[in-house]
């Protein structure tokens, strides 16, 4: 069964890497390219712009018009995406990349050791937190270090293994215990996830197509209270782990971490994810969520999830809605279906306090979720490090339809929680064989390696 899985999950990501652009030729089209000039008019691949900041500050824009990068290049820094405006790739190659980080610091000049052998220092990152540092790409990531979890206090002298990893508040630099040298000459790349989102969706109506967007704290693509954002083709990793509330001035940050690969927050409408390759996420692959008061009705409605490749992230797909002000509130045509979901809880977002949270569908114990025609079907949910499902809702009739899926756990591992407040973890087998609201499910038991 897990070959199947295999080789299903492998025909999906060549799909979504080779899919084609979805610019259809209507509107402008601004071409965005590594060799390009910011002075010209970027209206023909010739006359392409060149940065970031051009392609954000650019207000000349009309609904309808396209944004296009070209394959093979890569950006650094912050996307800003503009109501209305269509965001794709023109050319050959690999999908153009957006990169959060502001550099490759494998630089062995920029890394100083301090007093405390083995860890090293770099103090040229200019953010009040880093979420997350990887290495050559994958090949190793950081474990940092926070304040207030396992007795740490913010002293060098207290990291010990290898590639533990501290922003300090109080200097901005990032220090990294490396037992084996200088981390500039130790590896080829060094990417650092600073607290931001690496594309932020500022209008409604806006389309996210066929970019690769990686390294960055906060989210990979966030924002609020929007309505028609589509997101379809686009690779997001490496995304997450930065302190949710930190105050550089007062000296003083929380211990929550923090992190999705695409969240709407608040409302949202005609909300579409997919033929999307995401992986190596913090907290969520895919969400949209709110919890708190808010002066207008929150709803979350026609919300889609189709097609996605989902790989070691904390949880695959992350809902709720519990608006403390609006008993009206509700998610209304929500659907997830063809997703291959893939080991929950196995990525670096397992270094979290709390974690034994980790699951595929993630919805919490204690929000209302109100819906109606809530449907999660024809999907693969593979293999969860502490479950594969956690859903609840206020009432019964509030609960998704679960059917169609294929269910695969590690022997002896638990399904989750499905139902009404439903506190107690459940045993696999026993919850998709004696639950009607889950027989019309397929399972596998696998045993571990």
């Amino acid at each position: 069964m897990l070959g199947v899985i295999d080789r299903k999950a492998e025909e999906l990501k060549n799909k979504i890497m080779t899919a084609r652009s979805a610019w259809n030729g209507a509107g402008t089209a601004y071409y965005v390219s590594n060799d390009g000039n910011d002075a010209a008019d970027g209206t023909t691949p010739g006359t392409a712009w060149k940065t970031l900041e051009r392609v954000n500050t650019f207000g000349g824009y009309k609904n309808g018009d396209w944004v296009l990068f070209e394959r093979g290049g890569e950006w650094r820094g912050q996307l800003n995406a503009q109501g209305g405006v269509r965001y794709s790739a023109y050319g050959a190659g690999d999908k153009p990349i957006i990169t959060g980080s502001d550099k490759n610091y494998a630089v062995a000049s920029e890394w100083t050791e301090t007093d405390v052998k083995n860890v090293w220092k770099n103090a040229l990152v200019k953010t009040n937190d880093v979420g997350l540092v990887v290495f050559n790409h994958g090949e190793k990531w950081s474990y940092k270090m926070v304040v207030g979890i396992d007795g740490f206090e913010g002293r060098i002298d207290q990291m010990t293994q290898d590639l533990q990893m501290y922003h300090s508040l109080d200097d901005q630099h990032v220090y990294l215990y490396s037992d084996a040298g200088n981390p500039g000459e130790r590896f080829d790349a060094i990417e650092m996830a600073e607290k931001r989102h690496v594309v932020t969706v500022e209008g409604d109506d806006v389309l996210i197509d066929n970019l690769f967007i990686r390294y960055g704290g906060s989210h990979g693509i966030g924002t609020m209270n929007r309505n028609g954002l589509t997101v379809k083709n686009c690779v997001l990793a490496w995304i997450g782990g930065s302190l949710q509330g930190v105050d550089p001035q007062a000296r003083t940050r929380s211990t929550t971490r923090y992190g999705n690969a695409i969240e709407i927050y608040i409302a949202c409408r005609d909300y579409t994810v997919e033929n999307c390759y995401i992986y190596q996420i913090y907290d969520a692959a895919i969400t949209h969520q709110f919890k708190n008061l808010n002066p207008e009705t929150v709803r979350h409605e026609n919300v889609l999830y189709k097609d996605n490749l989902i790989e070691k992230c904390t949880y695959s797909i992350e809902y709720f809605l519990d608006q403390e002000n609006a008993p009206d509130q509700i998610m209304k045509n929500i659907e997830m279906t063809g997703n291959i979901c893939r080991l929950a809880g196995c990525g670096f977002g397992d270094q979290r306090p709390d974690k034994t949270q980790a699951s595929h569908i993630k919805s919490w114990d204690s929000h209302a979720n109100r819906a109606e025609n809530f449907r999660i079907h024809g999907n693969i949910f593979d293999r969860g490090r502490y479950m594969v499902m956690h859903c609840a809702a206020g009432r019964e009739e509030w609960m998704p339809e679960v059917y169609d899926n294929l269910f695969v756990q590690w022997e002896g591992g638990d399904f989750g929680r499905f139902g009404v407040t439903p506190n107690a973890l459940r045993p696999f087998d026993s919850a998709l064989m004696n639950d009607a609201r889950l027989t019309d499910n397929a399972l596998c038991i696998v045993k571990k390696d």
